[in-house]
């Protein structure tokens, strides 16, 4: 049973590339991916919750690591909770945003006019928050995607023209 075990595990790490498929570019990725990557279903606040795979990102950072975010169907939730817990946060990675740390794994997330950016555990419990940016001029916004930041391990993740910037931190 060990054997076949450490067989499994060692055919789930081989790179895409060797065998036949490319691995996906660094940056913002599309439609596609992200509809691979994301779950169709999230848990928090003891329930789960259909995620709008077409309001779902995704930015890939160059060692193949991920951060995802999609907006979820909150309808089961009591009104306070629908307010503050618009989207879900995934990340392979430890992030900041406005000089607070996000540690690696999922969160229940808002954008909120009065308390900006607000981020949840998967109790409901307020980690922290943080001020957003609304970008005025911004044409077509969608009501969550992301975009390139500053820098190859930073990205802006949007709500409509309103965004925080994320920056993978070691």
């Amino acid at each position: 049973m060990r054997l076949m075990m450490r067989l499994v595990l060692a055919v789930c790490v081989i790179p895409a590339a060797s065998y036949g498929q490319t691995a996906p570019a660094p940056g913002v990725q599309p439609p596609a991916e992200v509809e691979r990557l994301m779950p169709s279903q999230v848990f928090f606040r003891s329930q789960s919750a259909t995620v709008q795979i077409r309001n779902s990102a995704a930015f890939r950072y160059s060692d193949g690591m991920v951060t995802l975010a999609g907006i979820v169907d909150t309808s089961g939730y009591s009104t306070a909770q629908r307010e503050t817990y618009q989207f879900y946060l995934l990340t392979d990675v430890p992030l900041e945003a406005g000089g607070k740390r996000i540690a690696p794994g999922a969160y229940g997330c808002g954008f909120l006019p009065e308390k900006g950016f607000i981020v949840l555990d998967l109790g409901g419990n307020e980690l922290f928050q943080v001020p957003i940016t609304r970008e005025a001029a911004m044409t077509r916004p969608r009501p969550l995607q992301m975009m390139p930041g500053a820098n190859a391990d930073g990205l802006k993740l949007y709500v409509g023209r309103d965004f925080v910037t994320l920056q993978r931190t070691r």
